[in-house]
């Protein structure tokens, strides 16, 4: 998991979340705790996007192979950007 992904966690929940072996048992986890997320911790544990158990694919061609990009940050807000394997489109996500 993207190290900003655990941002606002504490060592303890950290440990908790590298441990868990899919995102119904992260959800789970997130409410016992009752961790607040910020938008791209929810978007990548309920599989919205950027990571933890969701699928990225491509807006044109639907392949799921992809290279992710740099990420960029903006007034605190991250966007990641991907480059499709199979049709060389670039797309991000926020």
């Amino acid at each position: 998991m993207r190290p900003e992904l655990l941002e606002g966690l504490t060592p303890e929940q950290i440990a908790k979340v590298k441990s868990c072996n899919d995102p119904k048992e992260l959800l789970k986890l997130i409410e016992e705790e009752d961790v607040c997320l910020n938008e791209a911790q929810l978007a990548a544990v309920s599989g919205g996007g950027c990571g933890g158990g969701g699928s990225i694919e491509c807006p044109d061609c639907h392949s799921t192979e992809f290279k992710e990009l740099s990420p960029k940050s903006v007034n605190g807000i991250v966007t990641y950007y991907y480059r499709c394997k199979k049709c060389g489109k670039v797309w991000y996500e926020i």
